[in-house]
């Protein structure tokens, strides 16, 4: 008997899904899911919700998008690379992710994944963000910095981990944003364009 380690959710078409389970053996197993929600995926994250994300600007082609951005790097996400946005010409550009957890928790910390399949010139990761905020907000209140980066150095494909603790506690919200505004170092088949990417991004509560 094949024990399932990953499950997720590819478009097949316009409001047509299929269930993918990816067994530690190799096998594959396909489950059609007539009336999935747009833009579900089964993610890496601390419960089952999905994740609703918004961006400001969003590359949606060659495996990269919004509903690949939930969770860490893993077989679990096909052939997805993760969220990219659109190309700009200069690292000073205004780019963010939006992502809607469905309900209020409260939020210990963020895990944020390099780009995994190109590298930059330097061999370190292309575009994570030098400088940028992580925010949050409950439902109807307005967004607060709770974390965040400046000057931040080359991961070189390691996660950066940010606590959300803080001397009153963790912070309780529905919804987080991180702005970057400043972007991280172009990958090596594109050294001219400036692009905020992750190939996953966790969120622990």
């Amino acid at each position: 008997m094949l024990s399932s380690e990953y499950v997720y959710l590819r478009n097949a078409k316009a409001g047509k899904w299929t269930v993918v389970t990816e067994a530690r053996e190799g096998a594959r197993f396909f489950t059609e899911m007539p009336n999935a929600e747009p833009g579900a995926r089964a993610g890496a994250s601390t419960d089952k919700t999905i994740w609703k994300v918004s961006a400001r600007s969003s590359h949606e082609e060659n495996g990269w998008g919004t509903p690949y951005l939930q969770g860490a790097p893993s077989a679990a996400k096909g052939t997805g690379k993760g969220y990219s946005s659109k190309g700009n010409s200069t690292a000073d550009t205004e780019e963010w992710i939006e992502i809607d957890l469905g309900s209020e928790h409260a939020l210990k910390g963020m895990t944020l994944h390099p780009r995994m399949d190109t590298r930059d010139l330097q061999g370190g990761s292309a575009g994570f963000p030098v400088d940028y905020q992580i925010e949050a907000r409950t439902a109807r209140g307005e967004y607060r910095t709770i974390a965040g980066a400046h000057n931040m150095g080359n991961p070189r494909g390691k996660p950066v981990a940010h606590d959300f603790y803080t001397v009153v506690g963790f912070p309780t919200a529905r919804f987080l944003r991180l702005r970057a505004t400043r972007l991280g170092s172009p990958a090596s088949d594109e050294p001219a364009i400036y692009r905020l990417q992750f190939s996953g991004i966790e969120v622990q509560w």
